[in-house]
């Protein structure tokens, strides 16, 4: 019985071993195997890492649709379109702070302020955003820039930060000898003049022009954009231009200017000093080709008006802007003739730069050809502004035959 026993023991201790070796088999096998919990838990893993993947993926891809969603949208506020420096596709109508209205046209962005204090916006809030009394910049992708002159009508003022109200009509004026506008002219069309100061010539219309001079595309449609957009663009310096293909620019200009000789310069840029006026309204009119806004040369309506702005907001030590007489004005004898229509000094090595409300030179250096017509037909030109060398006012209008024609 002993020895039975044993023999019993001995083959039950093998079947142990063998079911133990058996159940190790299947334990590693389930642990370490093809279908093992180690594989499985990879495979758990990597199907996590893809899921992490693809939901980090889905997100930037929501993330980056939702950000051109917001860049495509066009901007509404001029804060808005400056802080994201955006370039308008359309012509598009935005608001300043104050709620101001300010139309800009397809192609162009506002101008950011200045390092070099070129561009100052002295009204704008603590973040540098522009309103419309700091007369607002605005360029094209060659760096054309130009001037936003707000106006006003009876249902419509000019706001600013302390609830105020300004107004500004859009019309012809005259200045007195302290520089108080008169009440705006603002029927008819643009006039043909007797004196610097007297309308009282027939009415300009194209049909009965028969002058030399060249007369606005139409004051009527002007007019009426101006009054319904809440504005109207004025060139920011003096017009410029490329000496080989003749281009027109609203940029400074750089060296010495084309001479009354007329030869050539040799510099780009030249300060567009020696050209008659047709040819000047005719190069002004096919500066921009777009459909959807006109270019022209400056018409009594546009340069009044634009007087009658910097004197409401160009500081107490310009309004009485429309009488300046030409910083760079010494009396009998000429000045330096100008190279830049930026900074420039003059023969004591001062400085007569001509800068209200972001606007250059309207009382100095050049006098500005206009559309307006005396009625005088051996001297229908009329200029606007200072020039460098007579004591000529901003407001001033002359009448001058020979670059007529």
């Amino acid at each position: 019985m002993i020895n039975k026993n044993k023999g019993i023991t001995l083959i039950a201790l093998v079947v142990t071993i063998i079911i133990l070796i058996i159940l190790a088999t299947v334990s590693i096998n389930m642990v370490v195997g093809e279908n093992g919990l180690i594989k499985k838990a990879e495979q758990a893993r990597d199907a996590y890492e893809e899921s992490s993947k693809r939901e980090e993926d889905n997100f930037e891809e929501l993330a980056n649709e939702f950000d051109d969603l917001i860049l495509s949208k066009k901007p509404e506020t001029v804060e808005d379109a400056i802080k994201r420096k955006y370039t308008f596709e359309t012509n598009t109508e935005i608001k300043d702070e104050y709620d101001n209205p300010i139309t800009v046209p397809a192609g162009f962005h506002i101008v950011t302020p200045s390092e070099d204090n070129t561009v100052v916006y002295d009204y704008s809030d603590k973040n540098g955003i522009p309103t419309v009394q700091d007369g607002i910049v605005i360029a094209d992708e060659e760096e054309n820039q130009f001037v936003w002159i707000p106006v006003s009508t009876e249902k419509r003022k000019i706001k600013d930060k302390n609830n105020g109200e300004t107004e500004i009509i859009l019309g012809r004026y005259t200045f007195s000898e302290d520089g108080t506008p008169s009440s705006p002219k603002t029927d008819g069309t643009e006039m043909k003049l007797t004196s610097t100061s007297t309308y009282s010539c027939t009415e300009e219309t194209e049909e009965n022009h028969t002058y030399k001079n060249t007369i606005a595309k139409s004051i009527e449609d002007f007019k009426k954009s101006a009054n319904e957009k809440g504005g109207y663009y004025l060139a920011r310096y003096e017009a410029s231009y490329n000496a080989t293909t003749q281009k027109p620019y609203s940029r400074p200009s750089v060296g010495t200017p084309q001479s009354a000789s007329g030869v050539a310069p040799t510099l780009d840029r030249q300060l567009w000093n020696n050209i008659k006026q047709p040819e000047a309204a005719e190069k002004a009119r096919n500066m921009y080709t777009a459909k959807t806004f006109e270019s022209d040369l400056v018409n009594s309506y546009a340069w009044d008006t634009a007087i009658v702005f910097i004197q409401k907001y160009g500081g107490e030590e310009n309004k009485n802007y429309s009488v300046q007489i030409a910083k760079n004005y010494i009396g009998e004898e000429y000045s330096p003739q100008a190279e830049n229509t930026g900074e420039r000094p003059d023969s004591e090595g001062k400085d007569t730069t001509d800068k209200v409300c972001n606007i250059y030179d309207m009382a100095s250096n050049c006098w500005e050809f206009s559309t307006e017509t005396f009625c005088e037909e051996e001297k229908p030109c009329v200029y606007r502004g200072g020039a460098y060398y007579v004591d000529r006012k901003t407001s001033d209008r002359w009448r001058v035959s020979q670059y007529c024609m």
